[in-house]
């Protein structure tokens, strides 16, 4: 059973771009999205120890915020990303966080934060 990611963040923030990365190993330039996207991908875990991760791209508009919870079930991880350069993007990983924790125990998820500067 793949280990299952979320990511989550506000949109335009590059998460899309980052899911991209992980499928591709190539940085896709500008992505534009509203929906969810999911990879899967064996990665190296420990020296000669396989793992398959799945990693969710939930959409970041707002409209969206009812759906992605529904989304968030059985995560071992989320990837909450924010803009450096956006304060109001920093402010909303309170209100993912809190999205998570409605549907995934606290001692049953990681969560990572991630800065990205432009």
């Amino acid at each position: 059973m793949p280990v299952k990611l979320v990511l989550a963040c506000s949109s335009a923030v590059g998460k899309t771009c980052f899911f991209t990365m992980f499928e591709t190993k190539t940085f896709p330039g500008f992505h534009l999205g509203a929906t969810l996207e999911v990879s899967s991908a064996k990665v190296e875990v420990d020296v000669g120890r396989m793992m398959t991760v799945s990693i969710w791209d939930t959409a970041g508009q707002e409209r969206f915020n009812s759906v992605n919870p529904s989304y968030y079930r059985r995560a071992a991880g989320a990837i909450l990303m924010f803009d450096l350069s956006r304060k109001e993007t920093l402010k909303d990983i309170d209100r993912h966080i809190k999205q998570i924790y409605k549907v995934v125990d606290p001692s049953e998820i990681v969560l990572v934060l991630v800065g990205k500067q432009k």
